[in-house]
């Protein structure tokens, strides 16, 4: 007769989760629930889903970026990254970044989905390719980078406001800068990939509000890995 075994509620927590991760059902850049939330649906304590989540935490399977919440994250985007990195940048060209993103871009999508032509989708849909065509064992931070910058540049082109274009056009330098500090890892062409290929469906579709609320969830996320990546390297010095 076999002892009767104690189950471990903190791995059953753990194997749930990670194994929801690895097959994709939580995909990177996705939102966590809460621990109140998980413990509630998962019928356990707050501590044994606390535990668990940083188990998770520390294998880079999630980040957590405080007043935001628990993101699923890609391991690679801080194991890899690649000798051909973009320049370093500090906490302020961050929230620069995306202080302008906010006040101007999440605008700027809106009026591209409501005023774009065939045309505009036709030069956005050629970055677009640039981006999503570059084989993984080709990837370059500087090729991959000038498509992102200027899949963004064409987007504010199509909503034909010529203040808007103005506006990005004089910050076009800076933008390129944080955006091939997002692009030096390995892993971040799969995410970035994936959120250009939406923003540019709802162009298509005219589907401003959608296009908007992509780039905000889009945003918290990159908050909560650039603030991995600072701390990860104050930790090297």
């Amino acid at each position: 007769m076999e002892k009767i075994r104690k189950i471990n509620y903190v791995n059953e927590v753990y194997d749930q989760l990670n194994a929801m991760i690895c097959c994709g059902e939580i995909s990177e850049g996705m939102r966590i629930p809460s621990e109140m939330a998980l413990a509630k649906e998962m019928n356990v304590s707050r501590p044994v889903v606390r535990e668990a989540l940083q188990r998770l935490r520390a294998e880079h399977k999630i980040i957590t970026y405080q007043g935001t919440g628990s993101f699923c994250a890609n391991p690679l985007n801080y194991e890899n990254e690649l000798d051909e990195g973009g320049d370093n940048i500090t906490e302020d060209d961050f929230r620069e970044f995306q202080e302008f993103r906010a006040a101007v871009e999440y605008g700027a999508v809106q009026q591209a989905a409501e005023n774009r032509t065939e045309e505009d989708l036709r030069v956005i849909k050629s970055h677009l390719d640039g981006m999503l065509q570059m084989p993984p064992e080709d990837y370059s931070v500087e090729t991959y980078s000038r498509e992102d910058e200027a899949f963004h540049y064409a987007i504010y082109l199509a909503t034909h406001n010529s203040l808007m274009i103005d506006a990005y056009t004089a910050v076009r330098p800076r933008i390129y800068r944080v955006l091939s500090y997002l692009n030096r890892h390995k892993g971040a062409a799969g995410i970035s990939g994936d959120f250009h290929q939406l923003l540019f469906d709802y162009i298509v579709k005219k589907q401003p509000c959608q296009a908007a609320r992509l780039i905000k969830s889009h945003d918290e996320y990159n908050r909560a890995r650039v603030a991995e990546y600072q701390k990860m390297a104050v930790e090297k010095e």
